[in-house]
């Protein structure tokens, strides 16, 4: 389950969240800080995989380590599913 807080209003919003994640390899938990300015993209300053002993993957960078600047991300285009028989 999601937990955290959104907040969006009027083309700007902060964000921080955590989402569980589930996979072959293992689980971890997603854990991510962001922040968004009118007619911006979200900008996120914190985006890590907790692993179950507790160590971080820092998601912003190669090789683990944290940036030293904020990361801008766009989120992916979200497509609309066709109608069924179109």
């Amino acid at each position: 389950m999601v937990q955290g807080s959104f907040n969006y209003d009027n083309g700007s919003g902060k964000a921080n969240f955590s989402v569980p994640l589930k996979g072959p390899k293992g689980e971890a938990t997603l854990q991510a800080v962001g922040e968004k300015a009118v007619g911006g993209a979200w900008i996120y300053s914190q985006l890590e995989a907790i692993l179950p002993d507790g160590s971080k993957v820092d998601l912003l960078s190669e090789g683990g380590t944290k940036p030293n600047a904020e990361t801008e991300v766009e989120p992916p285009a979200v497509e609309e599913a066709a109608a069924p028989g179109q």
